[in-house]
Order: structure tokens, then C-alpha cells, then sequence
């Protein structure tokens, strides 16, 4: 007696076409999976980025508000020194500390300059005198510039202005300009109130 049935299996040119679109399948997935990887970290990178610069411009437009209360101490204590000064590459920034405790006038300052491709806060009490802190608050820099904008919209690589016909003007804002070694640029305006104008001969 012959019985007839279907008992042939997979021949091997089968086997090699489900193998080769299983093999293209798993490739298609790695790259997909790899882009959004990659996506997913270029997107924190750029979020601690933003965060970081947001951060350091704070902290700074925070020292030069604080800067204000050393002008109410200039007629008590002459010898300090103006409470904004600088140069193009560096800003030197003096006010009245209000994290100290114990009800104490702490006079401290702040520096700001660029160091090893790096932002650099450099900050120290004045009285009593204390040794100073440094704290990076921006990085991957290829440079920094400082500018001092008077009344007349005028911008200075310096401040306060040694020419005697300058002793009119006024410090109205700052202006930093942060290069980073990617080619960005951003720049961010601090304006002072109006209370608050330096004038050059300070």
C-alpha cells in the first residue's frame, strides 16, 4: 500500500531568504535604535548645555544687581573699590554678601574671566577677608569679551574710563559675548537701573 503526503521540508534556498530578511530586519532595528540613542543623548547634551549657560548668566546678572549695595557703603568706606570694573577679558564685581549669617556686612567680590577654555567665577569676601573660591560655570570656550555700554550707547573694552573727558559718562549695561571652541556665539545684555549708572570716574 503507497501513501502520499506532503513530507517535504524547507529547502536550503528558503531557509537562506528567511535568514536574509530576518539578518535585514535586525539591521534596520540597530539603526533605528542607535539614531534614537543618539538623538536622545545630542538632546541632553543640548538641554545640560542651554541650562548651564542660563545658569552662569544668572549667577552673573545676580552679583551685578548685588553690586548696588556697595555704593550706599562708598562715603562710610572710601578706600573700596568701584563696585563694577574691568577690561575686555575680565569683570571685577564688589557687593554686599546676604547669605552670611549672624546679621554680619560681609563685603565680598567676584571675578569673572576665562581660564583653560572655561568660565571662570573667582569669588572672595573682602571684609573680613577670606580666601578665594573658584567655580566653572561655563565650559568648551575659545573666548569671552567684555563690554561696558555708556549713556550714549557707546560700548568701552574698559571701565572705569581713564580718559578725563569721559568723566561725563555713565555705565548704563554690560555686554558679554561667549565664544565656544563649536564656533556658537551668545551674548547677553545686563542692564542697570537706572539708580544704579556707574559714572566713569567712580
Amino acid at each position: 500500500m503507497k501513501y502520499f503526503g506532503n513530507t517535504a521540508g524547507f529547502s536550503l534556498l528558503e531557509l537562506l531568504i528567511a535568514a536574509s530578511v530576518l539578518l535585514l530586519i535586525a539591521v534596520v532595528l540597530h539603526t533605528t535604535l542607535n539614531k534614537i540613542l543618539l538623538s536622545s543623548e545630542n538632546l541632553q547634551q543640548i538641554i545640560w548645555h542651554v541650562l548651564s549657560r542660563q545658569r552662569a548668566f544668572a549667577l552673573i546678572a545676580n552679583d551685578i544687581m548685588s553690586s548696588y549695595s556697595v555704593r550706599q557703603l562708598r562715603q562710610q568706606m572710601p578706600y573700596f573699590m568701584p563696585m563694577i570694573t574691568g577690561n575686555s577679558q575680565q569683570v571685577l564685581l564688589t557687593y554686599i554678601d546676604t547669605k552670611q549669617q549672624e546679621g554680619q556686612v560681609v563685603i565680598a567680590a567676584s571675578s569673572y574671566f576665562l581660564h583653560n577654555a572655561q568660565l571662570i567665577r573667582r569669588s572672595w569676601p573682602i571684609v573680613p577677608p577670606k580666601a578665594p573660591v573658584n567655580l566653572i560655570i561655563a565650559s568648551k570656550l575659545r573666548q569671552i569679551s567684555w563690554q561696558y555700554i555708556d549713556q550714549k550707547q557707546q560700548a568701552h573694552h574698559e571701565w572705569p574710563l581713564r580718559r578725563k573727558a569721559a568723566q561725563s559718562l555713565y555705565l548704563v549695561a554690560l555686554k558679554l559675548t561667549l565664544v565656544y571652541l563649536n564656533a556658537d556665539t551668545t551674548t547677553q545684555i545686563y542692564l542697570l537701573p537706572p539708580r544704579m549708572m556707574i559714572s566713569s570716574h567712580a
